[in-house]
């Protein structure tokens, strides 16, 4: 029972240490998200300017232009102390610098499991899951509890057996030598009711370690098949905020050209410049969180440390 308790509390320090430099990757690349928005509303609120003296834009461009870049300045301060506290946490966890984090990059690397082996893993977290065997580890030390309570109310016999061999340093007389045997009977007759009452006690508690170990499974069950959905979900949230970048870039430099021609005004860019930084963070969030579900699922298989860290080497660049 301790060594399962001592890799559980192993693997949750782990879990600690890998969501902690997750977060601080997200905001890393949060934050350089919002660094190119603040610099592209800064090119904005230079050209609306010109714009509007020129005549050619309202106040209405420049103002909004203004309001953007504002809005990223302050996005920057948040990031830039998201990012230092889960640094902090990192170095605090592991002792290391941590500003040393890298940047997720191909975590579609990272294969969710098919619908068909859900049961399949359920069934398998049963036997595995930390959490399921500490419930029955408790299962079977209430069992010896209330076998050791009833034992109080049955008749005891015991057997002892003694030898003994001594000499005498003056030899005189040459040795002494005993044995003997005996048997004890004893039966309790009355305690005044703290024997019923202990076991009592005890088969209460064997009742309640038998409801958490079921409660545990359910828990469990219910975590496990959460983290496939999360990550079968993630894999095509994913791929699909890839796309939405894919198309918010065109849209961005067709916006571009046709500022260049006069069919689009300075504020049709600034929308498709943050149409185009929006979907950039929704990406970043997608990839963050499918990597966190596969870090839940390993840790409620216990298999944190042996399958999922080389798996997410590989996709830290």
């Amino acid at each position: 029972m301790a060594d399962v308790q001592f890799d559980l509390s192993r693997q949750q320090l782990l879990a600690s240490v890998i969501r902690a430099y997750l977060e601080a990757s997200r905001a890393q690349d949060l934050l350089a998200a919002t660094l190119a928005a603040k610099k592209a509303y800064q090119l904005q609120v230079q050209q609306a300017y010109l714009a509007q003296r020129l005549g050619t834009a309202s106040m209405l461009e420049l103002n909004e232009a203004q309001a953007a870049l504002d809005g990223a300045s302050a996005k920057e301060l948040e990031d830039r102390n998201e990012l230092e506290r889960w640094q902090l946490e990192v170095g605090r966890l592991t002792g290391l610098d941590g500003k040393m984090v890298y940047t997720v990059d191909n975590v579609l690397a990272l294969k969710p499991y098919p619908e068909s082996e859900f049961q399949y893993l359920a069934n398998r977290a049963m036997i595995v899951n930390h959490s399921v065997r500490l419930a029955e580890f408790a299962i079977e030390v209430a069992r010896s509890e209330v076998l050791a309570k009833k034992s109080l109310h049955m008749p005891i016999l015991a057997l002892s057996a003694a030898y003994s061999d001594k000499h005498d340093a003056d030899g005189f007389p040459a040795s002494r030598r005993g044995s003997s045997i005996g048997v004890v009977f004893s039966m309790p007759i009355f305690s005044g009711g703290g024997h019923q009452a202990q076991l009592r006690e005890s088969l209460s508690n064997k009742d309640t370690a038998q409801e958490k170990l079921e409660a545990t499974r359910r828990q469990v069950k219910a975590q496990i098949l959460k983290a496939l959905n999360d990550m079968n979900s993630g894999v095509k949230l994913t791929m699909a905020k890839e796309k939405l970048l894919l198309s918010s870039k065109s849209k961005l430099d067709s916006t571009r050209l046709g500022l260049k021609v006069g069919l689009r005004s300075q504020l049709d860019l600034l929308q498709a410049e943050q149409a185009y930084l929006d979907a950039f963070a929704g990406l970043i969030e997608s990839k963050h969180r499918y990597l966190t579900s596969h870090v839940n699922f390993a840790l409620l298989m216990g298999n944190l440390d042996r399958d999922m860290l080389p798996r997410l080497n590989s996709v830290l660049s």
